[in-house]
């Protein structure tokens, strides 16, 4: 028969040569979400020893310059390695190409920035802006834009509301022929335009 033996052996993880950051895939404009880092020696296990100092920037601060990130951080023994920042980074500019929130370390290591990309979207909508031409001869049919935007500027995407063009009653005129109420779908990502049978004719001049 075999003869077979063990031997138990702790492997201890190197020296830090890089760092990770993760996050979410997505997030809404004017929420906060956590970002973990964590440092990660050449095999990519955590490497608890390390205490170097981590720095948060966006990818693009010219698009974003309200974006709340941390303060810069340094590493105790407590986080052995790894980080989590909660509710730590706040972006408010939704981009339909994802931003980027870098993480540099600022000790000597081989592979000293980590990045993140997160989508963000736009968040709940709080205006509606209504465009049209600069003017229109009376009895033609024109169109019009209806875009909703959230507390931040940026178009309110996934809203489902309802809006409904109204316009004064003009004496001794025809009535206006506006469309009918509208609800917002998916589709119209915060954006509609009435168009076709929808548009509207005015008769007052």
């Amino acid at each position: 028969f075999g003869l077979s033996d063990s031997v138990e052996i702790a492997v201890t993880p190197g020296p830090a040569t890089k760092l990770t950051v993760s996050g979410p895939a997505a997030a809404t404009a004017g929420d906060a979400f956590d970002v973990t880092v964590s440092a990660r020696d050449q095999y990519d296990n955590i490497a608890p020893d390390y205490r170097g100092v981590v720095r948060f920037t966006t990818n693009d601060p010219a698009t974003d310059p309200a974006a709340v990130v941390p303060n810069d951080y340094t590493f105790t023994a407590a986080d052995a390695g790894t980080h989590t920042f909660v509710g730590g980074v706040t972006l408010y500019t939704a981009s339909a190409s994802a931003l980027r929130v870098t993480v540099t370390d600022l000790t000597p290591i081989a592979a000293p920035t980590a990045f993140i990309d997160v989508s963000i979207g736009g968040g709940a909508a709080t205006s509606l802006v209504l465009t049209g031409p600069a003017s229109a001869v009376a009895g033609t049919p024109f169109e019009v834009t209806a875009t909703v935007y959230d507390a931040n500027g940026n178009i309110a995407s996934g809203y489902a509301g309802t809006v409904t063009l109204t316009t004064p009653a003009v004496p001794n005129r025809p009535a206006a022929v506006l469309p009918a109420a509208y609800t917002f779908t998916a589709a119209d990502g915060g954006r509609h335009v009435f168009t076709g049978a929808d548009r509207v004719t005015l008769f007052a001049a």
